[in-house]
């Protein structure tokens, strides 16, 4: 049998101190009898965190959107087109008919019928926006499940839309464009009092335009549980009620100071009253390309709105 060597714990301290100075060894500071030199003692990991948060996150498949206020004038008041995007002016033939009567004689030349024609214009507006889009940023989106281009595109044609929405209803300052709220031959704007009656047929096709936040004013109910809507709708059979949110103060983006509500009527001896009018929409431009993104430009063009005759509308303002 070879002969074993004993050591001490001075021969193990001095043995520590030589791995430590010219090995480079670690020794914890606790030890204080002989170790196996064939494993560190402390942990070279932190403690276990669990896994990444992305193997357990699930990107649900439908996308929510913002709510955006309701563009409804188009729908209210008519639509038509008239001109195309090299339109400049659009003129309206307004004529009148006149004339004078005399007893009839065989010889008698007098009496004669006339006419007179007069042309109200509008300016059109045109107005634009841009859509851009990067392959880095895109594809990033992508990892979330939304498709970056169709987004913005949706947004454009919303943004488009929006401010057509505002054209018809106010027009655009400086420009011979007004819109059904602020056309200045408009009739003066009433208060809400006690009105008397007027020459309008209680059959005639009315539209009643009034803020959407007041719409729950319409289930209010009289003494005998009547609503007020049911009442309308027995004395006014044609009559349509249609609720506009920029009727409403709070959100007319600060052109009305107070509610307002407008009573109209639809048509007159099958000529409508008035309509709202565009020259295009939607006009998607040449795609521009560069390195790593592109962009489009999408234009449209209104030019506001026309009461052919502004005698058939009542306003009401402060309600």
């Amino acid at each position: 049998m070879e002969n074993q060597t004993t050591w001490s714990m001075a021969d193990v301290r001095n043995a520590m101190n030589v791995l430590g100075r010219d090995y480079k060894v670690a020794f914890d500071n606790g030890v204080t009898g002989p170790i196996a030199m064939d494993a560190q003692l402390s942990s070279v990991t932190q403690p276990n965190a669990g896994i990444p948060s992305l193997f357990t996150t699930t990107i649900f498949p439908e996308i929510t959107r913002a709510i955006i206020t309701p563009m409804r004038a188009a729908e209210v008041y008519g639509e038509r087109q008239a001109g195309d995007w090299t339109t400049n002016l659009v003129q309206f033939p307004f004529v009148e008919s006149k004339g004078t009567v005399s007893a009839y004689h065989d010889y008698s030349q007098d009496g004669m019928i006339e006419m007179n024609a007069n042309w109200e214009t509008r300016q059109p507006w045109l107005y634009q926006t841009w859509t851009e889009w990067g392959e880095r940023e895109t594809a990033m989106m992508g990892q979330g499940n939304i498709s970056l281009v169709a987004e913005k595109n949706i947004a454009s044609i919303s943004v488009l839309n929006k401010a057509q929405n505002q054209i018809y209803l106010f027009g655009v300052q400086g420009l011979k464009n007004y819109g059904v709220l602020n056309d200045p031959d408009l009739p003066p704007a009433i208060q809400p009092t006690t009105k008397t009656g007027g020459n309008v047929s209680m059959t005639d096709r009315l539209v009643v335009a009034i803020p959407t936040g007041l719409q729950q004013c319409l289930s209010y109910k009289n003494q005998y549980g009547l609503r007020i809507r049911e009442m309308l709708k027995e004395d006014y059979p044609n009559i349509r009620i249609e609720a506009l949110p920029e009727l409403g103060s709070k959100l007319s983006n600060g052109k009305l100071s107070s509610n307002m509500m407008q009573m109209f009527i639809e048509e007159y001896e099958g000529m409508r009253t008035v309509f709202c009018g565009f020259t295009y929409k939607l006009r998607a431009h040449r795609m521009e390309l560069y390195s790593t993104w592109q962009r489009q430009k999408k234009s449209q063009g209104a030019w506001g709105a026309v009461w052919r005759l502004p005698i058939a509308c009542a306003t009401m303002v402060g309600i």
